[in-house]
């Protein structure tokens, strides 16, 4: 029931708001992850930075290394059993996709960096991980 929820809403979005595929997105990523926003925001708030950064951190690893692949896994499937809709190709491999998938690399390697040796995080290093994170939305909306 859920999933048929967001993807009406998406559908609301694409059809009669006319949103990019991107700007719609972002727009479904602000309210299912409003919750970890709070949490990100309490946590700075109480001088809490390894909360703060683990939850920021734990949700980009989980939507990228477990929900994207199991989503591509089921997508597969559906195509190999023949079950997906009349029309539907899978997801196109383009520009945008390759260009998100490129960008993951700075965060993670920043992160591993800051993370070696038992560095401790500074204003300065959230910054950058808030400047990269904000670099990839840019190119994100204006591109995609």
């Amino acid at each position: 029931m859920g999933g048929h929820m967001v993807s009406g809403f998406a559908e609301i979005m694409l059809d009669k708001v006319h949103l990019s595929p991107v700007r719609a997105y972002l727009v479904l990523v602000i309210f299912a992850g409003i919750a970890d926003i709070f949490i990100l925001i309490e946590s700075h708030n109480k001088k809490e930075y390894k909360i703060s950064l683990s939850n920021a951190f734990g949700g980009i690893a989980q939507a990228k290394f477990l929900v994207f692949p199991l989503t591509l896994l089921v997508i597969s499937a559906v195509q190999i059993f023949g079950l997906a809709p009349t029309g539907f190709v899978g997801i196109p491999i383009d520009s945008t996709l390759i260009f998100l998938m490129a960008q993951l690399f700075p965060v993670f390697f920043v992160l591993f960096e800051l993370m070696q040796d038992g560095h401790t995080l500074s204003n300065f290093d959230e910054a950058a991980m808030l400047g990269l994170f904000l670099l990839i939305l840019y190119f994100l909306v204006t591109i995609g």
